[in-house]
């Protein structure tokens, strides 16, 4: 009797209670690769055994330049190697290249890679061990235009043939199938799929969701969310199943095998709007009716206006906090959320000091934040704030401490003399903040191994640089590209922070001072050494870098991303190394925000740049004013202003550009209008004085006045147009 009441109960409490939920889940784990050496935006493809040694590749194009780049998936190191062999032969057709690969398209057990770049197609076939190009591959595609992606289908209709589904610019999609010579258009072949946007992408599938159909995951170059359909053997039905869990976003380029891990899982892999970045989903399901929940869970290192929840759960989902200043719960706010973590670390900020709060985490399933798990309620309570600090290198207090240990009002953290080593980025995202040290020679800051990231940050975000990306590829979505419409919002910018007298010293790895969304920012007689960016804002309004040294660093100053009347003046460069030059404004213009006060328009003054490949480089700019700077020593330009208005570059002496191989010319002016350049001596240069040089046949405007040509080696003023300019 005993054995059958415990069967009765095995079965009512067995599976087939169960609620089951499936959708991707987004896993960093099987996003590991070496995307950096291509960089740009990717436009990737998996393949299963290319080389005949059971690995999965990936070949993926890219957004800028050109070229294709080849991966292999390292088990073992579970990350994706770069390995140039896997693309030999393939030649850089132009940007915004994507390609397709299959098996047996010719019935000769040859790979093929079909290429797609601007309108055309372009195929390859791979011998055993580099791809050689063939034109029969691509015989009857049409020109096809936009930044778009195709796939190819193996079997979609029951004649066995391959489908090849492409994207057009106009948001319809194309389908042809090979007959064994050539590609034949079939439109029955995207029966059921409307119009979708634009510059669309496409990826395939057969039995995500074990009902033996093929699925269609389509892409738009705009925020939008991916959108699914399968195919019901006569037409393509959408079901948005197919896509829970996929970001809303742009420029997403879609990839999906299964088994890639030998995990019986499928996998969706996106190259996206972050450069040098592919992200990963895993299809993946759980049971809802009894999720587990969060353990392990403690308050740490609370301070005045922060505290650090730490807990564990049992998957790598999606968390984030309820808090309040009542127990009931009561007029809540919300942290940030954490994804992809078992092991988790949230920080609430912008508490108010002495106080106690109650807070509850919520996990939630990826796919479906519908289905979640709460925790019983917690408290703490913070320390008293105090408004300055003086700190030493051997103090247990650390700056980050004493940064969030002032009160919500800011205060003042003075440093004494001596070399400051820190172990992560100091952030600052409090308003009214001052750092200060004893001097560039006397206070120093520097990074510990393993250090990654900006010695500081200046922002809200968590994630700084991601929301400097994040702003230039949405721009519909903010007042930086897209006032007044979208009204100017003050809260998120950290506003009047000071730094100065003290050195960031790197170690070639790391930047200086990275500011995101700040204004009244001024970084004053601040030494610069060996990093990879020394002070940048991306963007700011009414910042300042003033009487900074930068020695050996790749980019000294940067005012990029729409920065609005930002100023370099008073500052010294020596042996600035980068590709990007030493002092580069990308997008600034004078401030519009009708809301704060009027500021002068930008501007680079008085600077001093001595022995480094690019001096100073105005781009995408308007207004700026770039006068009384010294540049001396240079290889490729001393200053170049190109695709901007209304500038004035004046009273600037350019001398010594020393390379014969790169042209070193002391101003070029290219495809730009509108500027002024007067009284400014050019001397001693391999190249020209002053080279005009542009892509388009586009008539450039400008004014050249008083300016004193003398010593270059290839002569004073160049304009290879046979076209008149409107310069005087």
């Amino acid at each position: 009797m005993r054995k059958f009441l415990l069967f009765v109960i095995l079965i009512f409490s067995s599976p087939l209670n169960a609620q089951i939920t499936k959708g991707w889940e987004y896993e960093e784990a099987v996003s590991e690769g070496d995307w950096h050496i291509p960089w740009y935006y990717l436009y990737p493809y998996l393949a299963y055994n290319l080389r005949g040694d059971g690995k999965w590749i990936m070949i993926s194009g890219r957004e800028a330049y050109g070229g294709y780049f080849g991966f292999y998936l390292d088990t073992l190191q579970k990350r994706w190697i770069y390995d140039e062999s896997l693309t030999k032969g393939l030649s850089a057709h132009g940007w915004e290249e994507a390609p397709a690969l299959c098996y047996n398209l010719r019935e000769d057990s040859k790979w093929v890679l079909i290429g797609h770049q601007g309108s055309s197609f372009y195929g390859y076939y791979w011998d055993g061990d580099e791809w050689i190009e063939d034109t029969s591959i691509v015989r009857g595609l049409p020109e096809v235009t936009g930044e778009i992606k195709h796939c190819l289908i193996d079997s979609l209709l029951p004649d066995g043939r391959w489908t090849l589904i492409t994207g057009t610019d106009v948001g319809i999609l194309r389908a042809f199938y090979w007959d064994g010579d050539r590609w034949i258009e079939d439109s029955v072949r995207i029966n059921g799929i409307p119009d979708i946007g634009s510059h669309i992408s496409v990826t395939a599938g057969f039995n995500l969701r074990e009902d033996n159909r093929w699925v269609l995951i389509v892409t738009d170059y705009y925020v939008a969310q991916p959108r699914g359909f399968y195919w019901n053997g006569n037409i393509w039905i959408e079901d948005s199943s197919i896509v829970k869990g996929l970001p809303m976003d742009n420029l997403l380029k879609p990839t999906m095998a299964y088994n890639v891990w030998g995990d019986g899982k499928w996998v969706l892999y996106f190259g996206c709007n972050q450069q040098g970045t592919i992200l990963g989903y895993v299809y993946d399901s759980v049971d809802v009716s009894n999720l587990p929940s969060q353990e392990d869970i403690e308050v740490v290192d609370v301070k005045a206006t922060t505290a650090i929840i730490r807990f564990n759960y049992s998957r790598t989902w999606t968390h984030n906090l309820k808090y309040s200043l009542n127990p009931n719960m009561n007029q809540s706010s919300w942290s940030y959320k954490v994804e992809d973590e078992d092991t988790v670390k949230i920080k609430l900020k912008n508490l108010l000091p002495d106080t106690t709060y109650y807070f509850q985490i919520y996990t939630y399933v990826p796919w479906d934040t519908t289905y979640h798990v709460a925790s019983p309620i917690f408290s703490f309570k913070t320390k008293p704030a105090q408004d300055h600090f003086y700190l030493s290198p051997d103090d247990t207090l650390t700056i980050q401490d004493a940064l969030e240990l002032l009160p919500p009002e800011g205060g003042i953290i003075e440093l004494s003399a001596g070399t400051f080593e820190i172990d992560e980025p100091i952030r600052i995202w409090m308003d009214n903040v001052t750092i200060k040290g004893q001097g560039m020679d006397n206070t120093i800051i520097e990074p510990k191994d393993e250090f990654d990231g900006h010695l500081i940050f200046i922002s809200k975000s968590e994630d700084p640089y991601y929301r400097g990306n994040w702003i230039y590829t949405h721009k519909d979505y903010t007042f930086w590209f897209n006032y007044p419409a979208i009204p100017f919002d003050s809260t998120i910018l950290v506003k009047n922070v000071v730094i100065r007298d003290l050195c960031l010293r790197g170690d070639n790895e790391n930047g200086g001072l990275y500011g995101c969304e700040v204004w009244n920012v001024s970084v004053i007689r601040v030494k610069t050494e060996n990093t990879t960016g020394g002070i940048s804002y991306n963007p700011g309004i009414n910042c300042l870098i003033d009487s900074c040294v930068s020695i050996h660093d790749r980019v000294a100053y940067w005012l990029t991303l729409l920065s609005r009347s930002c100023y370099i003046k008073n500052c010294e460069v020596y042996n600035s190394h980068g590709w990007v030059p030493s002092v580069h404004t990308n997008g600034s213009k004078k401030s519009e925000y009708l809301e704060i006060p009027e500021y002068p328009p930008p501007e680079i003054s008085n600077n001093k740049i001595v022995d480094c490949v690019d001096a100073i480089h105005v781009y995408s700019t308007l207004d700026i004013r770039v006068h009384d700077n010294l540049i001396d020593g240079f290889l490729r330009y001393g200053i170049t202003v190109s695709i901007s208005n209304n500038c004035q570059i004046y009273d600037n002496i350019v001398k010594n550009g020393r390379s014969d191989i790169d042209d070193s010319h002391g101003i070029r002016y290219h495809e730009a209008n509108d500027c002024i350049f007067r009284n400014n001596i050019i001397c001693n240069n391999k190249g020209y004085g002053f080279h005009m040089a542009d892509r388009f046949e586009e008539v450039r405007t400008g004014k050249i006045i008083n300016n004193v040509f003398y010593k270059n080696s290839k002569g004073g003023l160049y304009n290879p147009k046979d076209f008149e300019q409107n310069i005087t």
